[in-house]
């Protein structure tokens, strides 16, 4: 193999690496504090409909532990489908308590973020949610 064929084959690798090996970059977006206002009553954690909300590669939902700055996170928070309902634990993929966390990712696939819902055991109970594009 002459020198111009090896330089020409080693581009040609290159380019092919440069397209099936590009660099990806997560946006992370806050959503900030969702509160539950009435324990028992589910609140959805992101409310668009739009082409956005489908396009979700993994959801972050914090619960903190009570601070000064207000909130009633004394009991659990549950984090679950649309008919989530922490008394029977329907619906619940999760049960966090003050100062737990949860990553829901795609697993591959885009997720709907405006299926996640939360429910908890107080009024008034609070998390900070963000989701990944």
């Amino acid at each position: 193999m002459t020198f111009k064929n090896r330089v020409s084959a080693m581009l040609c690798v290159l380019a092919v690496l440069a397209i099936v090996v590009q660099p990806s970059f997560a946006v992370v977006k806050p959503l900030g504090k969702i509160t539950v206002v009435t324990a028992g009553t589910r609140v959805q954690v992101y409310s668009s409909t739009g082409t956005q909300a489908n396009r979700v590669t993994a959801i972050i939902i914090q619960y903190p532990a009570n601070t000064a700055s207000g909130g009633n996170n004394t009991g659990k928070l549950y984090v679950g489908n649309a008919t989530v309902v922490g008394s029977t634990l329907t619906g619940v993929i999760a049960a966090l308590d003050p100062g737990g966390s949860i990553t829901i990712p795609s697993g591959g696939a885009n997720l709907d973020a405006s299926t996640i819902y939360l429910d908890s055991d107080n009024n008034g109970a609070y998390a900070l949610v963000s989701v990944v594009y």
